[in-house]
């Protein structure tokens, strides 16, 4: 139905999108990453979630959710949960997948690669790679072994399959499968959206705050709101890198001019040039 004459569209007031946010947290469970970063951007929470993947004790000395690999020339990644272990410095990447093309073998195997890049200094030795974890919650049995957890190592096919020991490793935790174990009660805890229902208290507390109380409310608002503006702003620079291709191609300027005609600052000008000749 087409807009009735005199008809605008209002933006909405700073009120009516807090309503909105409220009423989209008060759905939120931890399988949904949006939430889940917010709620596992804490020390004690990670420890939690790893301690119960690897059935041991997991002393976390830097969390970091959300943390971006950006690059206008290559594929950026984004990171749910990126931690660091502190005895063995061994580095852990969780990812929340519902959608299981998003648990793709390899979108896994990128995710490894991206680490490994972006922890080893220019100046260091490959022996001083950290060893790796790439972990996989889906929503689905992506791998059909109606398995709670599975394990992906390379291997030496001439060796009798002698693992490679090259200390990089993929994890899939098949969230459907939620059985008395520490592991699969937590993810009986990824589905609740009220706290009351779930059966760790440490995550219980922490959804409690961010569901129940000012602080947690307003904090997760805002960071729907940022998340909302920080696509939009992708979107306009991949638009704006499109644009410069295109005005290059066809009135065959540099792409120095382009930019200018374009009104792009002087000093983002050669993060796009640096993308278009990539």
């Amino acid at each position: 139905m087409g807009m009735k004459e005199g008809q605008l569209l209002k933006e909405k007031s700073p009120e009516e999108r807090k309503q909105e946010d409220l009423k989209t947290l008060a759905g939120f469970r931890l399988i949904d990453d949006d939430f889940m970063t917010n709620v596992f951007n804490d020390r004690e929470c990670t420890e939690v979630l790893l301690s119960a993947i690897f059935g041991r004790d997991i002393d976390v000395v830097e969390v970091t959710t959300q943390y971006e690999m950006r690059s206008l020339v290559r594929r950026s990644l984004k990171l749910d949960i990126k931690a660091r272990e502190s005895k063995t410095g061994q580095i852990f990447n969780v990812e929340v997948q519902r959608a299981d093309k998003g648990a793709s073998r390899k979108r896994a195997r990128y995710h490894s690669a991206a680490i490994d890049v972006d922890t080893l200094e220019a100046d260091h030795d490959f022996s001083e790679l950290p060893e790796t974890y790439v972990i996989f919650i889906t929503e689905n049995d992506v791998l059909g072994g109606n398995k709670l957890l599975y394990h992906v190592d390379r291997r030496i096919a001439e060796l009798d399959n002698a693992l490679f020991e090259d200390e990089s490793h993929i994890l899939y935790v098949n969230s459907k499968i939620q059985n008395e174990t520490a592991l699969g009660q937590l993810m009986h805890d990824f589905y609740c959206t009220k706290a009351k229902d779930m059966k760790n208290k440490v995550l219980a507390d922490r959804v409690r705050y961010f569901k129940e109380t000012k602080g947690g409310q307003d904090a997760m608002c805002k960071a729907m709101e940022d998340r909302i503006e920080e696509e939009s702003a992708i979107k306009v620079e991949s638009a704006l890198l499109q644009t410069l291709k295109n005005l290059m191609k066809n009135t065959k300027v540099n792409a120095e001019e382009a930019l200018k005609a374009m009104g792009i600052p002087q000093e983002e000008h050669q993060k796009y040039i640096d993308a278009v000749f990539a």
